[in-house]
């Protein structure tokens, strides 16, 4: 994969980078480099990301025969969870829409009912359910991590990564960064804007987590 990287300190501009600084930096160029082995070198062996929490069902699903089909119960840090729903299941219908009625992400406020009409897994019955949209923030440890950041390269064909800014206090900094990529030479460019939590231990300089941050999007994706 190709890369280019620009890095942008604003606050830190005309100065030298401190330690913290070149390890994110190095941090970013091989997580999304796909160098899954300089990432392990890097982080603690309590390592874990903390995804970006949004409002959602604790379910995954796959599309079947024109109803989903639930392919995994997504693990809530906040709760304990309680599921109604077993891999396995198949939901025919939501809000008393037909799957392929259904404007996807469910979106709405915490705690907002959602309908369901579901048959069990190996069962033809037809049961009404009724589940709240929760607040989800998915955690992984190293190893389900580094397989994600595989995956994830794998699918570009290059990368721009724009570090904006590095701001840090103690163990924690905080980075702001914008990465672009496209899928062949002359696709398209997609991009997103970033920003995240890393803390680093001050004794060994390794990285302990990386926790996404709460934006507007994910306040936005409440409203319907």
């Amino acid at each position: 994969m190709r890369k280019i990287f620009i890095f942008l300190f604003f606050l830190g501009l005309g100065f030298s980078k401190s330690k913290k600084e070149k390890i994110i930096e190095s941090f970013l160029d091989a997580r999304y480099s796909g160098d899954t082995l300089l990432v392990r070198s890097m982080v603690s062996d309590t390592f874990i990301y903390k995804h970006t929490p949004y409002i959602g069902l604790e379910i995954a699903t796959k599309m079947e025969n024109e109803n989903l089909i639930v392919t995994g119960i997504i693990n809530n840090r906040d709760s304990i969870s309680n599921s109604f729903f077993n891999v396995g299941d198949t939901i025919h219908e939501i809000n008393n829409n037909k799957i392929n009625q259904t404007s996807f992400p469910i979106k709405g406020p915490l705690d907002k009912s959602v309908k369901f009409i579901v048959t069990k897994n190996q069962d033809s019955i037809f049961t009404e359910n009724i589940s709240n949209l929760k607040r989800i923030e998915i955690v992984e440890n190293i190893s389900s991590y580094l397989i994600d950041i595989s995956n994830y390269n794998n699918m570009w064909y290059e990368f721009e990564l724009e570090i904006i800014d590095i701001l840090t206090k103690k163990n924690t900094s905080m980075v702001y960064y914008i990465w672009r990529g496209q899928k062949s030479q002359d696709g398209y460019v997609y991009e997103f804007y970033r920003m995240e939590y890393i803390q680093i231990d001050k004794k060994t300089g390794l990285i302990n987590s990386v926790e996404g941050l709460w934006s507007q999007n994910q306040f936005l994706d409440q409203l319907e």
